[in-house]
């Protein structure tokens, strides 16, 4: 069971990382997911948004639900970052 939270996570920061991908410069399209050096760099920053997320998964001494639920609020910062790109202001 503990591997399919681990395997969710992986998912998440990859699909976070696409995200600030996507918007990072503006240009807003999926181009990036042509060359070889954009994906070792959507390879390491997805290895970076997913650090924090699995220092808590691990380090955390609940059950393994408990655990995932904590995990997922290491991804604030990222999507923290994506909402700073968006320009969303309320």
């Amino acid at each position: 069971m503990e591997r399919n939270y681990t395997f969710t996570l992986i998912i998440i920061s990859f699909l976070l990382t696409n995200v600030v991908a996507y918007l990072d410069e503006g240009i807003r399209t999926f181009d990036y997911l042509m060359r070889f050096s954009d994906w070792v760099a959507l390879i390491i920053y997805t290895t970076l948004f997913l650090a924090i997320p699995f220092l808590i998964f691990f380090l955390v001494k609940k059950n393994e639900k408990k655990r995932f639920i904590l995990a997922l609020f290491g991804f604030v910062p990222v999507i923290i970052l994506i909402v700073l790109q968006t320009g969303i202001t309320y």
